[in-house]
């Protein structure tokens, strides 16, 4: 087994100043390329952080909805279909109210301008 194949992490050297080196995604900790574990384009000072972080990104996107099955993409539209009624109902409703206000806005403006 290689040492970036390490089940436990090794606490790899620290690189000197001007060496190249990789961090950690997890811990952050620097470390020699060749130390390093990649997987999925992230660096890891071994394999078992490299599973935690694995199970982390699938809690999380579970818990945020990114594998929403048809049932989620329904429920949001008929949201959002809801939202857009009530705002056209709204406007339908006080259609008059509205039609005045910006009708006594006109005459403001135009009283203003005469007044200038």
């Amino acid at each position: 087994m290689s040492l970036n194949q390490q089940q436990e992490c090794t606490k790899p050297p620290i690189p000197e100043d001007g060496e190249e080196f990789v961090k950690c995604t997890m811990c952050s900790r620097k470390m020699p390329p060749d130390r390093a574990f990649a997987k999925d384009g992230n660096h890891f000072c071994c394999v078992a952080i490299a599973a935690t972080h694995a199970q982390s990104n699938a809690s999380v996107q579970a818990h945020y909805g990114k594998k929403k099955g048809p049932l989620g993409a329904i429920i949001k539209t008929i949201v959002i279909l809801a939202i857009l009624a009530s705002i056209g109902y709204a406007a339908y409703h006080f259609r008059d109210k509205i039609k005045a206000g910006a009708d006594a806005a006109k005459e403001k403006v135009e009283e203003n301008k005469t007044a200038q």
